[in-house]
């Protein structure tokens, strides 16, 4: 029990490491809704109210939301994204919007329009590929990770190959640092796949999956990462507030 008690203990300290690499300032949160049948056109126009107000532009964040196309966890149908180059600015920006009149409109229009769902809180860690505002289709894949590194190695490994030199997109790796529990298990970390369209996404991955670079980043990953759920997302709205996803760095 004790051995079993100091190997959790060690794991969760590696994960706690591994979160503070590079650039574990930046931060980004997810807000998960139910929209109810017949309401997401509400629920755009309250979000976009928001962020067009003085009180909602107030803040250096990029804010995004977005559709789940398919594998929302617990029903989720929306999602709103929020960006933050540091968790002093999110605290700050937090505490300007409380109480303000557009805060309470907007929590008006979606408390009548949709259901809560969860959320949870990430920094990232390391990205590769090309940064771009124009990537509007996103994978997010939450995974359950036993060995940090080795996954960080096998992702330099393979976006370094020449296999995925035409890689269209961008690729994050981010640890979740609060709100682990997710349909399919705990997850410790988020992998978030941006491209420019659905057609971008099905053609690269039909090219990748067909190399030997592929198949040794499955075999690098085999008994270090365990997939909890994986998301297809739409971005609907965007709201670039000083800075915009191009600013995060990898």
């Amino acid at each position: 029990m004790i051995k079993k008690t100091y190997a959790t203990f060690f794991l969760a300290l590696n994960l706690v490491f591994a979160s503070s690499l590079v650039y574990s300032a930046q931060v980004w949160d997810l807000y998960n809704f139910k929209v109810n049948p017949g309401k997401a056109p509400a629920v755009l126009k309250a979000f976009n109210d928001l962020q067009t107000s003085e009180a909602g532009s107030n803040r250096m964040a990029s804010v995004h939301l977005q559709q789940s196309v398919f594998g929302g966890s617990s029903g989720t149908t929306h999602s709103i994204v929020a960006l933050y180059p540091s968790r002093a600015e999110f605290e700050r920006a937090r505490k300007s919007l409380a109480g303000t009149k557009a805060w309470r409109k907007f929590q008006t229009a979606m408390g009548a329009n949709s259901e809560a769902i969860n959320n949870s809180a990430m920094e990232t860690l390391m990205g590769w590929g090309t940064v771009s505002n124009k990537d509007t289709v996103w994978e997010a894949i939450r995974v359950n990770v036993s060995d940090p590194a080795s996954v960080v190695a096998a992702f330099n490994a393979l976006m370094a190959s020449e296999s995925a030199e035409d890689f269209p997109g961008e690729v994050w790796l981010s640890a979740i640092s609060y709100g682990n529990a997710a349909d399919g298990g705990v997850a410790t970390h988020v992998i978030t796949v941006g491209y420019e369209s659905m057609a971008e996404m099905e053609a690269w991955n039909d090219q990748i999956r067909k190399t030997q670079a592929w198949a040794d980043f499955g075999l690098a990953l085999q008994g270090n990462m365990r997939t909890v759920n994986r998301e297809l997302i739409q971005f609907l709205s965007v709201f670039d507030h000083q800075i915009s996803l191009e600013n995060f760095k990898q």
